[in-house]
């Protein structure tokens, strides 16, 4: 495999991403590292930084053969260790907020196959395929309805940059929306991340890539567009940062572009060619 373009962005000038991209001669992969809604530090990383970090460098060492609830057994098992060694098991278990967590979108050249493990993206063929998590959407749209009252009521977009009244609105689901993640029951709010607790193989979305398919774009969701090129899904990006700042009109998300930001999330775009 051949990278044919890679870019990656934090939000602000002044956070460091935690995305982040592996390639190896059997994988490519996009990891992002999920925003922190608890107030777990680990060697002063946040813990969303610190999951992107253990995966990248556990798909190094993926056998290229291995299967996607193999590989997804493989990242859990060493965010876990990571836990142990660090006596915060029992923390991670009381509190699914505390967790060290991220989402991938996956690769596979032997298989022919694209995993993803939480809420990334990949595109090809002319095709734009994502993993949106139902309690996202629906956390999304209350905040979003929440931004349209208070600017209807004397709120101005420069003083919702300064304090995100609308995400404050929808914090304490947000972090409640933990207790979902890789939990087991029949709940339409269940969802799949790579956090150190165990992966239903039922919910690691799988998408063959054709054979006649020889390249493929990877992202983790700071893009709300993905296209065939770099370019052309940074021009996107930056149409919606222009008209919807606080990211609650075409562009609805649980969280918007704050003062001094460039962006409402990291973002990280990854070509590949196939050979």
């Amino acid at each position: 495999m051949t990278i044919k373009e890679s870019f990656q962005a934090a939000k602000s000038p002044q956070t460091t991403t935690e995305d982040g991209i592996a390639v190896t001669n059997d994988f490519a992969a996009v990891v992002d590292g999920s925003t922190s809604k608890g107030t777990l530090l680990l060697g002063g990383k946040s813990s969303g930084r610190v999951a992107m970090e253990i995966v990248c460098e556990s798909i190094q060492h993926l056998d290229a053969n291995i299967t996607s609830a193999e590989a997804a057994n493989k990242l859990t098992n060493d965010i876990r260790q990571l836990y142990i060694e660090n006596d915060l098991l029992e923390n991670a278990i009381a509190k699914a907020e505390n967790r060290f967590t991220c989402s991938a979108v996956i690769f596979s050249k032997r298989r022919r196959e694209i995993w993803f493990i939480g809420d990334c993206q990949c595109r090809f063929g002319g095709q734009t395929y994502t993993n949106e998590k139902l309690v996202d959407r629906i956390l999304a749209d209350i905040r979003c309805d929440a931004i349209e009252y208070l600017l209807r009521h004397g709120h101005t977009i420069e003083d919702l940059q300064l304090k995100d009244l609308g995400r404050a609105f929808i914090l304490d689901a947000l972090k409640d929306q933990c207790n979902f993640q890789n939990s087991k029951g029949d709940n339409p709010f269940l969802y799949a991340v790579i956090d150190g607790f165990p992966i239903d193989e039922g919910m690691i979305k799988t998408i063959h890539v054709p054979p006649h398919i020889h390249e493929v774009v990877l992202a983790s969701d700071g893009y709300p567009v993905v296209c065939d090129t770099l370019d052309a899904t940074e021009k996107e990006l930056q149409r919606l940062l222009k008209t919807d700042l606080l990211c609650y009109s075409e562009n609805r998300c649980t969280k918007g572009v704050m003062a001094g930001a460039d962006s409402y999330d990291d973002r990280t775009y990854l070509k590949i060619e196939i050979k």
